[in-house]
């Protein structure tokens, strides 16, 4: 067997760190007295993975905050809640507690509806970037796209019937 500091995950998720601490970044964790923990790059799977090229991008020109949502990388909570505004709401107390009044917020996939959650704090957020999200969705739309694809469930569609 493989030791775990060998695995290819091991080994990118270090040339990551390494990349981000380049730049000026560092790793860093929030613990809020409700049990949740949002962990965070000094900038919806683990943040620098899918951040790492616009991180090297924007980091000459603004101070950047990479939080990992929660229940991805090493975020937490003990919290029932999993919703984009509970998480809205972490991801704001973070930037609170770290004395940021305002920023702008960047969010892809469901990180986009997190974004979105948090522009509706105006005072706060300045400008708002949603990327590959389902902001605007309606339960109608599945409708449509199935008539389309000639298809009865979506799950039909969207899941694959075999791994090959």
């Amino acid at each position: 067997m493989v030791p775990s500091c060998l695995s290819l995950v091991s080994l990118s998720d270090s040339y990551l760190c390494r990349c981000l601490a380049t730049v000026g970044l560092s790793s860093q964790t929030i613990d809020r007295p409700d049990d949740t923990s949002m962990h965070f790059w000094g900038f919806g799977p683990y943040g620098i993975w899918q951040w790492r090229p616009q991180i090297v991008f924007f980091s000459s020109e603004f101070d950047l905050y990479v939080p990992d949502l929660l229940f991805f990388g090493e975020s937490y909570a003990k919290s029932s809640d999993r919703s984009e505004v509970f998480q809205a709401v972490c991801v704001t107390k973070l930037l609170e507690k770290l004395r940021i009044q305002k920023y702008y917020v960047i969010g892809t996939s469901y990180g986009g509806l997190v974004a979105y959650h948090m522009a509706a704090r105006p005072k706060r957020v300045e400008k708002v970037v949603i990327a590959s999200s389902w902001v605007n969705f309606r339960w109608t739309d599945n409708d449509e796209l199935l008539k389309r694809a000639k298809f009865e469930k979506i799950e039909e569609l969207m899941l694959l019937a075999t791994a090959g």
